[in-house]
């Protein structure tokens, strides 16, 4: 007779948007947003290609390994609140090795070790509200093709916040400061390109022996070109934050039209540049009351 088992097609379906929450469960939940995952790293092994991996608030110490699927976005619930989404690495807190596309945005990545390491070369990640932060090597150590928007890269206690191998990296609006060792080392091989952004506080500012270019930026002891100031940035401790009177207030005119927490660029004539936009106090007027008698 007929095995009808034999007709049968079993398939696992991968979802699009996948859930992770520290209250979940990675043997009992599948993902949904009802039944999360409890680690992201069984989010990535799961989510379908061009999926989205949404991640609740909380602190997940993992060691991440990115899939070979290409268009996954990783992101926080709340992209403007990247403080309360945190990823704690123990060796490297992200790890992006195969020929893809990424996005990232709203998470922290810290740890005793690297906070991202993109280690191929046709890899390509955009990394968006988000800090790279405490961690004890490199912040970012990169060979592939990056782009960083509205982001931080601070603290860090190793070689570079930002070290870039044989990889292309376009920054804009993004502060590297306190970082112990470089706050950007560019290898013979990298091509970067940086606009509107804030190097301060690191030990050393920029390091470049292959080709960078640097504008409308503001950049402690200066730089070869031009186009940057040299003026205090203000940066608001912890936060990163600029304070009245910061430098980097009206740089320039920008396509970005938010900053890290989402506030409107610009705030005045011009936007800023670094992470955040500075926010003037508003002062609100009231028009004298009136007596009965008028």
């Amino acid at each position: 007779g007929t095995n009808y088992q034999d007709l049968i097609s079993f398939s696992t379906i991968s979802p699009q948007d996948v859930y992770v929450s520290k209250s979940g469960d990675d043997l009992t939940g599948d993902g949904g947003q009802t039944m999360p995952f409890t680690t992201v790293q069984k989010a990535l092994d799961t989510v379908a290609a061009n999926g989205i991996i949404h991640v609740l608030a909380g602190t997940y110490t993992e060691d991440l390994t990115w899939p070979a699927k290409s268009g996954l976005t990783l992101t926080s619930v709340s992209p403007n609140n990247y403080q309360q989404f945190i990823i704690r690495g123990s060796s490297t807190a992200l790890t992006i090795a195969q020929p893809v596309s990424a996005t990232i945005q709203g998470m922290t990545f810290t740890g005793t070790g690297t906070g991202l390491r993109i280690s191929n070369a046709s890899a390509q990640v955009t990394i968006d509200h988000t800090a790279v932060s405490g961690n004890t090597s490199y912040g970012i150590n990169s060979d592939g093709l990056l782009n960083i928007i509205n982001s931080l890269v601070v603290r860090n206690s190793g070689v570079s916040g930002i070290n870039i191998n044989n990889g292309q990296v376009q920054m804009a609006h993004t502060t590297v400061a306190d970082n112990s060792g470089y706050g950007l080392n560019n290898g013979t091989s990298g091509i970067v390109n940086i606009t509107a952004n804030i190097f301060w506080g690191n030990n050393t500012q920029l390091n470049n022996t292959g080709t960078l270019q640097i504008n409308y930026s503001v950049v402690q002891g200066g730089y070869t070109v031009t186009a940057i100031t040299t003026l205090d940035p203000k940066l608001v401790a912890t936060s990163y934050a600029i304070a009245f009177g910061s430098s980097a207030i009206d740089l320039l005119n920008s396509p970005i039209t938010i900053d890290i927490t989402n506030e409107i660029r610009p705030d005045g004539a011009l936007a800023d540049a670094g992470a955040y936009e500075y926010r003037a106090p508003r002062i609100t007027t009231y028009a004298p009351s009136r007596d009965a008698s008028g």
